[in-house]
């Protein structure tokens, strides 16, 4: 990157491609510490804001190349802005944390440098998406970022916000509103912490509450009707030992099971397996 070359460069990603790596791992393990290095040394003065900004660029095709690459996950129905701050040119982070959201499955709006700050407020209005990442690069511009949240106090119905960003390593306090705001290393622990705060559960997580949802939902509507627990487990050709276990939310029926304990309790066995991770 250095170097001012772009055949060096996709070669590396090309190389990188050859060798079975995946996109993310590419953005991860060569680009990020590649720009990382650069960063630095144009913080220490050993390089110019003009060589910064081609090896930027150079990053910036190879990004745009890889993200062709990614197939993402099955869909969350969770959607996320993410940016820089308004006038923060260095946005580059924030870019690779947005395909990380691609590849887990939400819908991302990426802004680059966000506009200004009642203009932002004003789409997230429009948009209402589920979450907001900003990345913020220096420190001077975090009692922007407070006033940001200010204002997203103010909204009926707010996002989720996460935030990162070298100014957050750097800082050694933070203004009052940024106390108890959410703060990422890297964009992995960004999607984690995003899938928490939204309410999207993982495999096991999403299993569990399954069970327990459709224990509640037989439980229930076993009561409402009046009946017993052997009365329903001899409708259906099952042990009350085992019916017992589902209302419990301890034991992972077959749709078999579930659909004859629908037919005898007049349920519809879509709304008994039904579950909203929402909540």
């Amino acid at each position: 990157l250095l170097e001012r070359s772009a055949e060096r460069a996709s070669r590396a990603v090309s190389l990188a491609l050859d060798e079975g790596a995946h996109p993310l791992q590419i953005y991860d393990q060569v680009i990020v510490p590649a720009q990382l290095a650069i960063g630095e040394r144009w913080h220490d003065g050993e390089i110019s804001i003009s060589e910064e900004h081609i090896a930027t660029q150079l990053a910036i095709d190879q990004l745009n190349r890889l993200r062709q690459l990614i197939e993402p996950k099955p869909a969350l129905n969770r959607k996320v802005v993410i940016g820089a701050l308004s006038g923060d040119a260095h946005w580059l982070g924030a870019r690779i944390v947005a395909d990380h959201f691609f590849y887990d499955g939400w819908e991302v709006d990426f802004l680059g440098a966000s506009p200004p700050t009642a203009d932002l407020v004003g789409y997230l209005n429009k948009t209402r998406p589920d979450l907001l990442l900003l990345s913020i690069t220096l420190g001077e511009d975090l009692h922007a970022v407070a006033k940001i949240v200010d204002k997203l106090g103010e909204m009926e119905t707010s996002p989720k916000l996460i935030v990162g960003g070298r100014a957050f390593q750097d800082a050694k306090g933070l203004p009052k509103p940024l106390e108890d705001v959410h703060v990422v290393s890297d964009p992995r622990h960004a999607t984690t912490l995003g899938r928490k705060l939204c309410g999207v559960l993982d495999s096991e997580e999403a299993i569990e509450q399954l069970l327990h949802s459709v224990g509640q939902k037989l439980q229930a509507r076993r009561k409402v009707r009046g009946l017993s627990q052997k009365e329903v487990a001899d409708a259906a050709g099952i042990d009350r030992t085992y019916l017992s276990s589902i209302e419990s939310g301890k034991q992972n029926a077959t749709l078999s099971v579930l659909a004859r304990l629908a037919f005898q309790l007049d349920l519809k066995l879509h709304e008994l397996v039904q579950i909203d991770q929402r909540t």
